[in-house]
């Protein structure tokens, strides 16, 4: 099931933690208690947008990311 966060600061570990608490450990996330995913070798977590204030002009700016090949596929699984 894919979660969307928002985190509002760049903590280490927040969103795994917090899920992990819920439990709704990462796929992939060992440390955290998350089991593997089939085609995922690795921690199923993307940042898939980043938006912050520039510190020297203000300009509000954007940017995005698309799935990789791996989560993509991962994904798709997941979905059915």
């Amino acid at each position: 099931m894919p979660v969307e966060a928002r985190p509002r600061t760049g903590r280490p570990h927040q969103i795994r933690a917090h899920l992990a608490a819920w439990a709704y450990p990462l796929a992939g996330d060992a440390l955290y208690g998350g089991a593997p995913l089939e085609g995922l070798g690795r921690l199923g977590l993307h940042a898939r947008s980043l938006a912050l204030i520039h510190p020297t002009s203000q300009a509000a700016l954007t940017f995005e990311a698309p799935y990789p090949p791996d989560f993509a596929a991962a994904l798709q699984i997941l979905s059915g």
